[in-house]
Formats: structure tokens, sequence, C-alpha cells
């Protein structure tokens, strides 16, 4: 992938040029475009994802909207080859073994991602693509956080914010849809496959591509031992959780 990035003045280029790189600091930009390089993912098709990226207001908000450009853009060109699930995904450094936690935008997962990778590795607070052998192809983005007197979200990146970096290439072992409804402790219910099929339809992106995606995402959902729910108050509470599914695995 390649950005051409572009401003006013020289000053303001480099400024920008300076945001991307500590935004993006140990993050692959074109993770999920090249990361899959063996069958059944043919990871050379389509066409390349590159962006041109003008200092919009000031570098905040250009950093806010690349952000979003680069994940449809990645997401684009994955259509009906991956699983893409709006979702965070944490991974067992060591193993590689990798929770991911479904949930609408705006509803935690940055949160949680924030939280919960200081201690597993940070795969993504955003979208989580899996092949249909069950490998997890990381789009490791700058976290995405919310603030409170502005829509432009602050964009840090998984370096600034302390979190840990996989060693292990990530692979799906547990699904879990997260509800922040201030349930404490943790309420945590197993879903039945064809209510998880629907669920987690709702934050899938191009259901419509996938090759007979009911049966792409069920073959999945029985690798992973199933779907749960769990209804939080705080994301560190999710710890026990995301830690018995990857022990499970």
């Amino acid at each position: 992938m390649q950005l051409r990035l572009s401003a006013p003045t020289a000053a303001q280029a480099d400024e920008l040029a300076q945001a991307v790189r500590r935004a993006w600091a140990w993050t692959l930009i074109d993770a999920l475009t090249d990361a899959l390089t063996e069958p059944p993912v043919d990871a050379s098709a389509g066409d390349p994802v590159d962006l041109d990226v003008p200092l919009l207001d000031d570098v905040e908000t250009t950093l806010h909207h690349l952000s979003s450009a680069l994940t449809l853009g990645v997401i684009e060109r994955q259509a009906g080859r991956l699983w893409m699930l709006h979702a965070a995904a944490l991974a067992d450094p060591a193993s590689g073994a990798t929770v991911v936690l479904v949930a609408p935008s705006g509803t935690g997962k940055s949160t949680a991602a924030r939280t919960l990778a200081r201690r597993w590795g940070y795969v993504t607070d955003e979208t989580a693509g899996i092949a249909a052998d069950g490998r997890v192809v990381p789009h490791p983005k700058p976290l995405s956080i919310v603030r409170p007197t502005t829509t432009v979200k602050a964009q840090v990146s998984p370096a600034d914010a302390g979190l840990v970096r996989p060693e292990a290439a990530p692979w799906l072992a547990g699904i879990a849809i997260i509800e922040r409804d201030g349930a404490s402790p943790v309420a945590t219910t197993p879903v039945r496959t064809a209510v998880a099929l629907a669920r987690l339809g709702e934050q899938t992106s191009y259901v419509a591509r996938m090759e007979r995606p009911l049966s792409f995402m069920a073959s999945l959902i029985e690798r992973a031992g199933g779907v749960r729910l769990a209804r939080y108050r705080e994301a560190a509470e999710l710890e026990p959780l995301v830690a018995e599914l990857m022990e499970r695995a």
C-alpha cells in the first residue's frame, strides 16, 4: 500500500508525515492485504490499495479520516475472501490463540482492546479478518479513541498505548459478542449457532460477496467452540473470559 501525503506547505507536509508515522508506529499498513500468502487466500489478487492523503482541517482530523479510509480500503480488497467481523481481537503473544470480541461501532471495542492488550497481543480494535482455515489476519491500526467534545476520534498508536505486540501468527480460538450494559460481574451465556449467525452477520462486512456465507461462518463458529455472549460493565472484567477462551483452544 502506498500513501501519498500532501499539504499546502512543506512544513505542514512534514508534520503530517511525522504524525502518520507515529500513529502507525509498529503497524504494517498493508497487514490485511499482504499477510496471507498461502491457499485458500490469494493475497496477490485484487487492485492495490493506494490512497491520496491531503491535509484536511488539521492533522488530527486527517488521521481520523485516514484510519477509516485505510480500513475501508482493505475490507474492500478482502471482500469475499475473508470473514470480516466488526470486532476487537486479542492474541496470546506466544501461541497466537486469538479471541475475537464482536460489537457495533462505538460500544466498547477500542476500550476493550486498549485495556486487554496490555496483557495479550493487540490484533485489531476494528476489523478481524478470518480465513476459512481459522487464520486471523491482523489489522493493527491505531486505536480510535472517542473524545467527549468532538466527533473526531484520537488516533493513538499501539506503541504509545503500551500494548503488547503478538509474536506468533494469530489463529481463531474463540468468539464472543460483547455488550457493555453495566452487568457486574460479567454475565456470559452460550449463543445458539442459528442466533449467532444472525447476530454476527449484522457485524460482518460484504456478506453477499462470501461464497456460501452461512456455511463459511458456521464452520468457523464450530472451530471456535461456539459463540459466547458477554454482558459487562468494565473492559478489565472481560479478562477471565478471554483467558478461558484462549486456554480452551
